[in-house]
Formats: structure tokens, sequence, C-alpha cells
């Protein structure tokens, strides 16, 4: 989060996804709120339920929309930002790891 606020651009667009053990109250306090969010459960059996994360991340002022998948979110990223905007990828590595 450091880097993103040295960053110049025009709008957050962020695509998140958690493992289900992870504490999401050490977590997503520290995410901005200003950004758009893209909701999503990375595809292994540890996975947080994305109704689950929409549900927490609404506690922190954090929302966006579901979606079914990571290379969902990230497809609806990618076509509602524009080349001035930042994509952040991230929550889990396991999420990373589906978009790469």
């Amino acid at each position: 989060m450091n880097q993103l606020q040295k960053e110049v651009y025009d709008n957050l667009h962020i695509v998140l996804g958690f493992v289900s053990d992870k504490k999401l109250e050490d977590v997503l306090g520290l995410f901005p709120k200003k950004a758009h969010y893209y909701f999503c459960s990375p595809n292994i059996p540890r996975a947080l339920n994305v109704d689950e994360l929409e549900e927490k991340a609404k506690e922190f002022d954090l929302f966006g929309k579901k979606y079914s998948s990571v290379n969902e979110a990230y497809k609806y990223a990618k076509e509602n930002s524009e080349k001035k905007d930042i994509i952040y990828i991230g929550g889990s590595t396991f999420v990373v790891a589906e978009v790469l």
C-alpha cells in the first residue's frame, strides 16, 4: 500500500481475494477507500468465499462487485480501466498467481 500511495494515477482498480485463514480485520483496513474493487476467490480449497469477502469489506467502507473467478474479476478491471489508471491484484498470492 505504501508503494501505491507513491504512484501517480487517475483511478485505482483492485482485484482482491483471500484464503479463508487470513485475519481480514488486520488487512482490510490497509486498503484505500477510494478505489474500484473487484472481489473474487482464488481457485483453491482454502479460498475465502467471495460473499464473505464482500460483506467484511463493507465493514471497512470498501465497496465493489463480486466475480465468480479471479480471471473474470481481472477481465472486468481491465475493461473498466483507462490508460492512466492502475490495476492492483492481491490479497493472496494465489490470486496473483492465477493472473500470471
